[in-house]
């Protein structure tokens, strides 16, 4: 059944068994404690992760925020461009009605008279010098 333990043979071979087993679960629990050193350093990490993560998340929110708004400015600058466009269309209408009537087309031919050329340089010198003499 069982030899006795005294026996050399059998208590050598079990030492060495021993001493194995031992170097075995050494080395297992350094590897273990390696392990959880490297998990610790890992959730370390996910956590620095998550934080940027989030940091990441708001900044995108604001610059869709941000981009929202200039969306809506530029609705907006379009929609006053259009009305500025639609009032300069119906101002050029308005003046090309004003030069196609008869007292408008006498003045521009009266205007080319040498006489009315004089008067009107006459009167825009004497602005001019009115606007001297209030500048100093």
């Amino acid at each position: 059944m069982h030899k006795p333990v005294d026996d050399p043979a059998i208590g050598a071979s079990s030492a060495r068994e021993v001493d194995e087993l031992r170097r075995l679960v050494e080395k297992s629990e350094r590897e273990l404690a390696s392990t959880v050193a490297r998990l610790s350093e890992v959730e370390l990490a996910i956590d620095g992760m998550a934080a940027r993560e989030g940091s990441l998340r708001e900044l995108i929110v604001d610059a869709q925020d941000q981009l929202i708004k200039r969306e809506q400015q530029l609705i907006e600058a379009r929609a006053q461009r259009d009305a500025f466009e639609h009032e300069a269309r119906e101002l050029r209408v308005r003046l090309e009605r004003i030069y196609s009537l008869k007292p408008f087309a006498l003045y521009r031919s009266v205007r080319g008279l040498p006489v009315l050329r004089r008067l009107e340089a006459r009167r825009i010198s004497a602005l001019e010098d009115a606007l001297r003499r209030s500048a100093d």
